[in-house]
C-alpha cells in the first residue's frame, strides 16, 4: 500500500546507482575480525575481540560500532584491492 513507502517527505521515488562492490554472504566471525584487526590500520584502531560472547570462534562478532566496520572493511579493500 501506499503508506508502506513511507511519508510524503520520501519522494518521489528514483531510480539510484550505486557503484559495484564486493560484500559478504555469511556474518563475520571472531575469528575473521581476530585476523583482520591485526592488518595495519587504515583509520582507526581495532579492538582485537569486541565480541561478548567468548565461547566460540565461529560466532559472529557483535558490538561493532559504524566506524569500526568501515575501518574493517577498509583494511580488506587495501589488502585485497577489491572494494568492500
Amino acid at each position: 500500500s501506499a503508506g508502506e513507502l513511507g511519508p510524503e517527505t520520501e519522494r518521489p521515488l528514483h531510480q539510484v546507482t550505486v557503484a559495484r562492490f564486493w560484500a559478504g554472504k555469511y556474518e563475520i566471525t571472531r575469528e575473521q575480525w581476530r585476523v583482520v584487526a591485526q592488518w595495519p590500520k587504515v583509520k582507526i584502531e581495532l579492538k582485537p575481540d569486541p565480541s561478548s560472547f567468548k565461547d566460540d570462534d565461529k560466532l559472529p562478532v557483535e558490538t561493532v560500532s559504524w566506524y569500526e566496520a568501515q575501518e574493517f572493511c577498509a583494511r580488506l579493500t587495501q589488502r585485497t584491492g577489491r572494494p568492500y
